[in-house]
């Protein structure tokens, strides 16, 4: 995950060393994206470039989400300024600040490119649309937090919301179809963008085409049904039985949707992974146990392999990457370590590989300790808090009365 949002982080700010550039009046560097007509300005080159990949990226993504039919004709230019030279942004063009946090940046471009795209199909100037908003924070969570588009798997991470929801406690549909959350960097707005990701994950599960009700939402809100009415309207005949209310079909499906993203894996599980990444299985003749796993930093014949196939090499990084988000916090920090390692093979870089897998080794195994120490005294606790018997308490208690009650009648 880390090495995720570094990704998307240089995107937005720019490798190390490159730093915003002062404000000018006017913006000097331009980079025009034709397939999906879009035009970013700003006063310094490699902001332009990078701006411009961000924007194309969130262009796709939103087509792939909307499904809308036909193609892009009005040119977007994206500006990026200072503060004190901000203008108001119009249907030809967004105005954003060098000031707004990567987040921001995210969800601006997300919802101009989201309502560019809604008031072409419609046919309808300075049109906006309260679904442009919930619909740009699902495709600001999914691209900027979990990734989308920019790996090669891709799972949202949804486990924030799940432990809400097995609590009991869920947003209440109406405000979050309506009343949009201003954009921020903070944890409330990340909540918010979760719960928006979530919402239309769960339209996309239903037996409903995703690309068929949004076509008939925005026509319905462009006609004067408020968003809400409209959604409840499209999703009546996708009602259980049990349903009384939009709310009861929200609760009852997106409980389902977020136990579909990522889950924590227990200490147990991710050391037996983590053996099968790092190790080799080693073959020993005349050995009663003749197959014993050797670390990857012993087997030089593998590394030189590793070396020549760096396909393979680029497919033993996602497994780490994937192994450690599913890992509990204590041992995510040493398996990172180890996709360290494994990108100082893909450098060629053997010497330093070996030391940071060293490293990585001694990390990973004080963590697992600690982990493991954790878990006893947690166990312990339970124990002393709670009776070995208490969870048959009332099974003792009914075969008590059975045995009261049949001697009770017998002579």
């Amino acid at each position: 995950m880390f090495a995720l949002r570094k990704i998307l982080l240089c995107i937005v700010l720019c490798l190390p060393g490159l730093s915003w550039s002062q404000s000018v009046a006017q913006p000097k560097f331009t980079e025009t994206v034709s397939a999906f007509a879009l035009r970013v300005r700003t006063d310094d080159l490699h902001d332009t470039k990078n701006l411009a990949v961000l924007s194309a990226l969130l262009a796709r993504e939103a087509d792939r989400l909307l499904q809308l039919p036909g193609s892009v004709q009005q040119t977007l230019t994206i500006h990026l300024l200072e503060q004190d030279e901000l203008k108001p942004s119009d249907a030809e063009n967004l105005f954003l600040s060098r000031q707004d946090r990567p987040v921001q940046l995210f969800f601006a471009i997300s919802k101009a490119i989201i309502q560019r795209r809604v008031r072409e199909f419609l046919r309808r100037d300075n049109l906006s649309l309260d679904s442009s908003n919930w619909l740009a924070a699902a495709l600001c969570n999914r691209v900027f937090y979990d990734g989308l588009g920019t790996r090669t798997f891709f799972v949202s991470d949804y486990r924030i919301a799940r432990s809400q929801f097995l609590a009991g406690h869920f947003p209440q549909i109406e405000l979050l179809l309506s009343r949009p959350m201003p954009a921020e960097d903070g944890a409330l707005f990340r909540l918010y963008l979760q719960h928006c990701d979530l919402l239309v994950r769960t339209l996309e599960s239903s037996r409903l085409t995703s690309g068929e009700f949004f076509r008939r939402l925005f026509e319905m809100e462009a006609y004067g049904r408020q968003g809400y009415e409209a959604f409840e309207f499209l999703l009546k005949p996708e009602w259980h039985s049990l349903d009384r209310t939009l709310q009861d079909w929200y609760a009852r499906n997106v409980l389902n949707e977020s136990g579909k993203g990522w889950q924590r894996a227990d200490s147990a599980e991710v050391v037996e992974q983590l053996q099968e990444l790092i190790t080799v299985p080693l073959l020993q003749a005349g050995r009663s146990n003749a197959v014993r796993r050797v670390p990857l930093d012993q087997m030089p014949r593998v590394l030189e392999d590793y070396r020549i196939n760096t396909l393979a090499l680029t497919l033993l990084q996602n497994k780490m990457l994937k192994l450690q988000i599913a890992a509990p916090p204590l041992l995510q920090e040493p398996i990172q370590l180890y996709g360290e390692a494994l990108q100082l093979l893909k450098n060629d870089k053997i010497r330093s590989f070996k030391k940071k897998f060293q490293e990585a080794q001694r990390s990973f195994q004080a963590a697992q300790s600690r982990q493991e120490r954790i878990t006893a005294l947690l166990d312990q606790l339970e124990k002393e808090r709670r009776p070995v018997l208490q969870d048959f308490a009332l099974f003792l208690q009914v075969d008590d009365k059975y045995e009261a009650i049949r001697r009770s009648l017998l002579p």
